[in-house]
């Protein structure tokens, strides 16, 4: 099995295992969704049975309060003789269950209306009733309801007015005809003096959940009409989240009793309090399960391009040292079984034996370089380098491998122009560049080698060549190890060539760059400091 194949077997698997956890991740997720979705529904169904629970208990409250300390006390001061109506003065104490209170806090006016013929009376040292004889109808209407059903005292709001009040009544006398409905009205002001001392006292949730308070200041508790006015509101604020609500009942003009559990009460009413939404941390470990999954992803194309560069630099490798090898190989045994013609046929056959060996050697000194490179194991030994001198020793080095296309190689360059660098690294880096530009481009081209002094103090060595040149979409992907062009298919190469000359070149703390030539083809600049001239 090739590496390829290997490569392709563990991106499969690897990408089998990112989908297998991703849809795991999404199952526990979605579980974990539904759980605290489910719990949340438990809980906050509870806390409605709360709201019910704490609305039917504040109504029987209500109920028993308005009648037993409003209702029923004031009712009772007012006496009917006949004709003639008695009600002690304002300022008279009486006592009621939740304490003893002023007739006058209780009621502002007394009437007595016969359900049968009469006009509206008011009894002496009270205010009049005057006006009254507008709602006589409504309370007398209703008061025959009363007697119906039995009850013994009635009441409801009256908003026929500016002023909303309430009137309470009672009917009196055994006979039909001398039936009377006695009553009074108050200021709707009242309702909360006189309600919230029993609300706050009374007891409305289970003491397993309150300890020994009342545990009314979790709750809020509002009375209203049949309307939606309100006419009494306590408690930490009224949010109708978790709410409920309950009637007083026509008795008491179908008042409602609203209650409502706020969400900050939630924690003391049920353990743990509301269940806080797992979709943000589950969208987390989503959003985080994806970028893993896109790294495994982009990390397995990598892999996959590495493999690929590597497959190409093996065979690469492989045929420029086959190659060499195979045409020693050929003329040594040629020389060996003595089938040369002639002198200049031995003569051309050492030549080609000495220009693949020199061509072995380049090639196994890039590959040495290279892996030292990489291991971090080069050092620069920078000295005074004068380049005209320098570059003609290596061109003649490399005239052989040039002559092999009919390359022409030249350099122009100032005389005693020096650089600071490694003699050898500076040489691997020139040898590499002309070893590219005869690779690439066409038979019979001429090289040049120039060397041009920078005013940043700074000494360019030069090559240029005649080939296609690199366009500017590849230049900075030259120097990247294993990369080799679209296009060069045809040619032989390892792809490590131009990126050792960029580390060489870097290790003696310069820098190269690639750009047209003036005539065409590609130009290959390295910049060096510049030495000091003797």
């Amino acid at each position: 099995m090739s590496i390829l194949t290997s490569s392709r077997a563990r991106r499969g698997l690897m990408i089998v295992c990112l989908a297998s956890g991703l849809l795991v991740i999404g199952a526990l997720g979605y579980e974990a969704i539904s759980a605290a979705r489910a719990q949340r529904q438990t809980v906050e169904s509870v806390l409605r049975d709360y709201a019910e629970l704490a609305a039917e208990q504040y109504a029987g409250s209500t109920a028993m309060t308005l009648d037993y300390n409003w209702l029923f006390p004031a009712l009772r001061q007012l006496r009917s003789d006949g004709d003639a109506l008695s009600v002690p003065a304002p300022d008279t104490v009486i006592n009621t269950q939740g304490g003893e209170r002023r007739l006058g806090d209780l009621a502002k006016r007394f009437f007595a209306i016969p359900i049968v013929g009469g006009t509206v009376r008011s009894p002496e040292g009270w205010p009049s009733i005057e006006g009254y004889d507008t709602i006589r109808d409504r309370i007398v209407q209703q008061a025959k309801v009363a007697l119906e059903e039995g009850w013994p005292i009635a009441a409801f709001v009256d908003d026929s007015s500016d002023a909303e009040r309430l009137i309470a009544y009672a009917i009196t006398g055994s006979e039909p005809e001398k039936r009377m409905v006695v009553g009074f009205t108050a200021n709707l002001a009242t309702f909360g003096p006189i309600l919230t001392p029993a609300l706050r006292a009374d007891r409305v949730l289970p003491r397993s959940l309150v300890d020994a308070q009342p545990g009314n200041d979790l709750i809020s508790v509002r009375i209203s009409t049949p309307e939606g006015r309100t006419l009494y509101e306590a408690g930490p604020g009224f949010d109708p989240t978790y709410s409920s609500a309950a009637s007083l009942g026509p008795r008491l003009g179908n008042l409602r009793v609203e209650t409502a559990i706020p969400v900050a009460s939630a924690s003391r009413l049920v353990i743990g309090g509301l269940p806080y939404s797992r979709i943000p941390a589950v969208a987390a470990m989503l959003l985080v399960t994806l970028a893993l999954t896109a790294g495994g992803m982009l990390l397995l194309r990598q892999e996959r391009d590495l493999v690929r560069l590597r497959e190409r630099f093996v065979a690469g490798a492989s045929h420029e040292l086959r190659t060499p090898l195979a045409q020693i190989r050929m003329f040594a045994e040629t020389l060996r079984l003595d089938r040369v013609r002639s002198d200049e046929e031995r003569q051309r056959s050492l030549e080609i034996m000495d220009r693949e060996a020199r061509r072995l050697t380049y090639l196994v000194e890039n590959l040495l370089q290279f892996s030292r490179a990489r291991a971090g194991q080069m050092r620069s030994a920078p000295e005074q380098v004068e380049l005209r001198s320098f570059s003609a020793d290596v061109l003649e080095a490399f005239r052989p491998l040039a002559a092999a296309r009919d390359a022409i190689v030249r350099v122009t360059a100032p005389d005693e122009v020096t650089a600071l660098a490694d003699r050898d690294m500076l040489a691997q880096v020139l040898l590499n560049l002309l070893d590219n530009a005869t690779k690439y481009g066409p038979e019979g081209q001429t090289i040049t080698v120039s060397v041009n002094q920078q005013g940043d103090g700074t000494v360019a060595l030069q090559v240029d060549d005649e080939g296609p040149g690199v366009p500017p979409a590849h230049r900075g992907k030259i120097w990247e190890r294993f990369w080799r062009g679209p296009n060069t298919d045809h040619t032989t190469g390892t792809g490590i060539g131009l990126a050792l000359v960029k580390e060489l070149v870097e290790l003696q703390h310069g820098s190269i760059a690639v750009a047209a030539a003036p005539g065409g083809g590609a130009r290959f600049e390295v910049f060096l400091q510049q030495g000091v001239t003797a």
